[in-house]
């Protein structure tokens, strides 16, 4: 019951990251038609720096009550003692945010000239806060997140089509991509009733939290800051035509960081659970799991992106944006690193609480990050801003895997899936090779290039008695006996 349970999480969770991909993708693609690159650079540069604001409201309360609540959720009273003083925190945090935004914008010129789109973007920071997704995250809700992101996104979509047409609209692309992240947020405090009744509580047991939930915090704006400060830079630095260009790229490696922590997701309050109750035999077999699920989906999604780039490229843009190609097959070459260190953070570093390693990672990779940039974007443009990623990637998995080693023995049979996978990987290369030789047209190309490729594998993981095919074959079976 408990993996039946963890699977059709993971599938929530992946409708849930499929849809946050999609979205962008979707609404990049249309946007850049409509808007241009210089109308969209100025959204995306407003958005990242929002997101610096948006991330000290959060204050690492995300991260913080989903592992502290998912440890006590058999226990009402305390979990409720625990909900209602981090929310308050987050109320606190959330109001101190929109103030600084506020003042900063009233002095920086560059930030000044642009209010209307930061005064949209100042909106997130409340609906952030009221969203309390970590209350469903640790009652493994998944379900209710994904429908309410479906809802909003299908609303935002409709709204894209109707009302934005011309580059004056950017104002109201804007406003849809804060309802797509946040507009069921306000219908998510309601429901979070279902298990915690939230209330503010501005006494001392709500402060008791603010030293490891800073701890998270800083770890967040160190990740913030070495995955976006290369669009803020560029910003500053180089066009806002760089900063749309990149941003396409951006997009595909973001999304695909996405896909691979569905899992990851899912697992963190489970594996959480096991190691507050010193269930070992239970944590080492989902964790074992984990490994093989990323091992099996982590290669052919770095092929396809290096293989498949420009045309991906050209469905979410158009060929102003192929500019961006060389840095997306640089930002391919870090997911490798990307997702060695969502392992580490997920399922071994976090449920046991080395939140000091994570933030000591983050850090180093922040630093490195803002440093080589200055070097790397007046040198190389684009291409530097995806190398320093790389560089920053490969420090944060160095550090993490380092400590994760010693709290986890990790055993060569937990990686039995590697050769299928990389036999797949392998095949499914060649194959692509093959048809971009015959077909010319790019859509019906990828069209093709995905779904063989996608049969192709899963064929082969099954031939070679891949562990997660197996897993997966025995789930559909079962739902088609209960039909």
């Amino acid at each position: 019951m408990e993996r039946k349970s963890l699977v059709k999480n993971s599938i929530y969770s992946g409708m849930k990251s499929f849809l946050t991909i999609a979205f962008p993708l979707v609404t990049l693609k249309y946007a850049s038609n409509i808007l241009g690159t210089s109308v969209l650079g100025n959204v995306e540069f407003t958005r990242s720096v929002s997101n610096y604001f948006i991330l000290f409201a959060g204050l690492g309360i995300q991260s913080l009550a989903t592992r502290n609540a998912a440890a006590i959720r058999d226990n009402p009273a305390k979990i409720s003692e625990f909900a209602n003083s981090v929310f308050s925190l987050n109320v606190i945090s959330a109001c101190i945010s929109t103030i600084l935004l506020g003042v900063l914008t009233l002095l920086i010129p560059g930030m000044l000239r642009q209010w209307p789109l930061m005064l949209i973007a100042a909106v997130q920071i409340p609906l952030s806060v009221i969203g309390v997704e970590w209350v469903f995250y640790a009652f493994e809700d998944f379900e209710y997140i994904t429908k309410r992101t479906l809802f909003c996104q299908i609303v935002s979509i409709c709204i894209l089509f109707l009302f934005v047409h011309h580059s004056q609209d950017m104002y109201i692309y804007a406003g849809v991509l804060v309802f797509a992240a946040y507009g069921a947020n306000i219908a998510g405090f309601l429901y979070s009733k279902k298990y915690v009744k939230l209330k503010c509580s501005f006494d001392k047991e709500a402060f008791h939290y603010l030293k490891p939930a800073l701890v998270l915090f800083l770890n967040s704006i160190a990740t913030t800051i070495y995955v976006n400060s290369d669009i803020t830079m560029l910003g500053f630095m180089c066009t806002l035509d760089d900063v749309g260009i990149y941003s396409g790229a951006v997009k595909i490696y973001t999304a695909i960081k996405l896909v691979l922590s569905v899992i990851l997701n899912a697992v963190l309050p489970r594996l959480t659970y096991y190691v507050n109750h010193n269930l070992k035999k239970q944590y080492i077999l989902v964790t074992s799991f984990v490994i093989n699920v990323l091992i099996t989906i982590v290669f052919p999604l770095i092929i396809g992106v290096i293989l498949e780039g420009e045309n991906l490229l050209l469905i979410i843009s158009n060929e102003e944006y192929l500019e961006a190609f060389p840095a997306l097959i640089i930002l391919a070459a870090a997911i490798l690193f990307s997702c060695i260190a969502m392992f580490c953070n997920g399922t071994i570093l976090l449920p046991y609480k080395r939140d000091r390693i994570i933030l000591r990672s983050s850090v180093l990779g922040a630093a490195a990050n803002i440093l080589l940039n200055f070097i790397m974007i007046p040198a190389f443009g684009i291409i530097g801003a995806a190398v320093t990623t790389l560089i920053s990637e490969l420090i944060v998995c160095s550090v993490q895997v380092w400590d994760a080693k010693k709290r986890f023995e990790f055993k060569l049979k937990m990686f039995r899936t590697a050769i299928p996978a990389l036999t797949g990987t392998v095949v499914i290369a060649v194959f692509v090779t093959a048809i971009k030789q015959v077909v010319s047209d790019y859509q019906l190309e990828i069209c093709i290039s995905i779904s063989g490729s996608v049969v192709l594998y899963f064929i082969i993981q099954l031939l070679m008695k891949n562990e997660v095919a197996i897993v997966l074959i025995q789930q559909i079976r079962t739902k088609i006996n209960r039909k």
